[in-house]
């Protein structure tokens, strides 16, 4: 898909954590998130050695799967989950309530 136009800011999660090398003091992440309008047109994939070591690969999917497949690796007991899983969890499900919901 192809970044049209960017519709609105929807929201930032900033996170802190402890950093994996020693000569930082904190990890600090800021995520920001946008309702964009963006066109069909697909390009071939081209993915960073991390992403393509993890098997990432583009699928869409609706965003109760995305928010259960997710939630299932949280759950996991096999390996420790990527630490960006909860925060996309939680602005999945605030994507959802806000953008979404038809009640």
């Amino acid at each position: 898909m192809n970044l049209v136009h960017i519709l609105q800011g929807i929201g930032c999660i900033i996170e802190y954590a402890i950093p994996m090398r020693k000569k930082f003091d904190v990890f600090k992440m800021i995520s920001s998130y946008y309702l964009c309008e963006v066109d069909t047109t697909t390009f071939e994939q081209n993915l960073d050695p991390y992403e393509a070591e993890l098997g990432f690969r583009p699928v869409w999917v609706d965003i109760d799967t995305a928010i259960q497949t997710n939630e299932t690796v949280l759950c996991s007991d096999s390996k420790r989950p990527p630490l960006w899983t909860a925060r996309e969890v939680f602005m999945l499900e605030y994507i959802k309530e806000r953008f979404l919901n038809t009640a």
